[in-house]
């Protein structure tokens, strides 16, 4: 009962507290769910889903049409009631996410749960990418929620049903496909085939109710990459968006490529070498804002396992120093400056980016050759099945994460 309460509380505080910070530090007129709404209240009057543009604007519907699909009770509901739905589903989603994350750090060091949660919500209010999700009224929490329960409560414990929640959040936004290649790099290929037939069912049945909408998107749509926006624009978070500003037109794909291609490579290596699916979150999450052609700022809440997992590995410095930056807004603040300054200030959210990538590679090298840690200890003293050892060799999602062990293991 006291742990829900806390769920409770610090679900409360954390959107309390991103909506008095969006306010005060930018508050962008909820620009996406008025996006959503437009686009399928269009669409579900016999319009076209991706020819619809928000009064006033360039922009309109870029996700596959199972997406409109889903968010056809937030058209048809009142304005209040859409408002109200897409702030506590997220604000629920990361409370559940962080809920997950702290769990090792609060079990080995016997802190009170309910405060390491209020503490994690309250740093996670102050992240720039948390507050852009909020004021646009952005689904990527509620994404980085499904991936996570499906990592957390399913793949890590090999239930039949792993993979759907990944299915599921890629076929809303096509970003969490990268969360597939993940499952094949850690040899869970019954779940990536779940995640894989998930996906294509999906767009399957979309297909069925929705035939125009899907024709239009997968052989159109999907391949107009102005619809979604400039990526050269400093909201554009990726590798790419920063050789874009760096970089003449004709060097910045190639050069994104390559630099892709040395990040997956290592990537590949990294999730090989460890079975903890907190630590295979954040190495994917990252992988894929910084590889993703277009990661804008609200994208970046796939870099908050990173925060937690490095935290809780003793890599504050790197944690910190990446929550600051990422909390800062300073993207915003180029305008007139001079060329050097704009290209780093401006660029700012990939460095923190390739930080904490790099943080957990080096997480992963210290931590792959190392034991599994002892299973947890339930409250009456037996172990807990979910943090022992699954039947693939793999960590169980409660098991802790710890990079101290492995640097004692090679002292004298």
């Amino acid at each position: 009962m006291r742990q829900r309460v806390a769920y409770v509380v610090a679900g409360a505080t954390l959107l309390a507290a991103v909506l008095v910070s969006a306010t005060l530090t930018g508050w962008n007129d909820l620009f996406d769910l008025r996006v959503y709404r437009g686009a399928v209240s269009f669409w579900l009057a016999g319009g076209d889903l991706y020819a619809y543009l928000l009064p006033g604007s360039p922009y309109g519907f870029t996700y596959p049409p199972a997406a409109a699909i889903l968010m056809a009770p937030l058209a048809v509901a009142p304005w209040p009631v859409a408002v109200a739905a897409s702030f506590v589903v997220s604000a629920a989603a990361l409370t559940g996410v962080l809920s997950w994350l702290v769990g090792p750090l609060t079990a080995r060091t016997g802190w009170p749960p309910g405060a390491v949660l209020l503490c994690a919500t309250a740093g996670a209010a102050m992240l720039d990418p948390v507050r852009a999700v909020f004021s646009f009224g952005q689904v990527n929490l509620v994404l980085l929620g499904l991936v996570a329960a499906d990592l957390g409560l399913l793949v890590a414990r090999r239930h039949r049903l792993a993979g759907i929640g990944i299915g599921l959040a890629a076929a809303v936004k096509l970003v969490p496909l990268v969360f597939v290649l993940y499952l094949l790099a850690t040899r869970r290929y019954r779940a990536a085939a779940t995640a894989a037939a998930t996906f294509g069912a999906t767009g399957a049945l979309t297909a069925a109710a929705a035939p125009d909408a899907s024709r239009r998107y997968w052989l159109g749509a999907l391949f107009e990459l102005g619809r979604v926006g400039e990526p050269g624009f400093v909201l554009n978070q990726s590798l790419y968006g920063a050789l874009v500003r760096l970089l003449p037109d004709a060097s910045a794909v190639p050069a994104w490529a390559a630099l892709s291609a040395m990040l997956a490579a290592a990537w590949w290596w990294a999730v090989r070498r460890t079975g903890d699916v907190r630590l295979g979150l954040a190495l994917t999450g990252a992988l894929g804002c910084l590889c993703s052609p277009i990661s804008w700022s609200h994208h970046l809440v796939w870099l908050i396992p990173a925060l937690v997992v490095l935290a809780d590995t003793g890599a504050v410095a790197v944690a910190g120093g990446a929550w600051a930056v990422l909390s800062s807004r300073l993207i915003w603040t180029t305008e007139g400056d001079r060329p050097i300054v704009a290209a780093i200030v401006g660029n700012v959210y990939v460095l923190a980016s390739l930080a904490l990538f790099a943080a957990l590679l080096r997480t992963a090298t210290e931590t792959g050759d190392a034991p599994h840690p002892a299973p947890l200890k339930t409250g009456d003293g037996a172990p807990d099945p979910a943090a022992a050892k699954t039947g693939d060799g793999t960590q169980g999602a409660t098991a802790p994460l710890t990079a101290a062990a492995p640097r004692a293991q090679r002292q004298p």
